[in-house]
């Protein structure tokens, strides 16, 4: 969502703590190699559970990718992640998304 202030646009402190989520675990994410020789493709929706510094306490998988392979490795970049700026969020909805191109 984006609010209009004035002459600005700022986005909400969720889609802030979103974008830094996904610009993250993009540099944290693998493609695994198998999935890659079959072809697989899909999104994974990942439940990010943050203490109150945005410290990664658990990621859970809301909603497969359809590939347990993808699925995996949508988990295990979430938990790389260590530490996320969200704002103060304390819950994020991460998809996390391959595309073989």
């Amino acid at each position: 969502p984006i609010a209009k202030h004035g002459s600005t646009v700022t986005q909400s402190r969720e889609a802030q703590a979103l974008a830094a989520a996904r610009r993250k675990i993009a540099t944290l994410l693998f493609y695994p190699p198998q999935a890659i020789a079959e072809g697989m493709e899909g999104e994974a929706r990942v439940l990010l559970t943050l203490d109150a510094t945005g410290q990664v306490l658990a990621a859970d998988l809301a909603l497969s990718s359809g590939h347990a392979l993808l699925d995996r490795a949508a988990l295990q970049a979430a938990y790389a992640m260590g530490r996320v700026d969200a704002n103060g969020q304390r819950q994020l909805l991460l998809p996390v998304i391959f595309r073989l191109r």
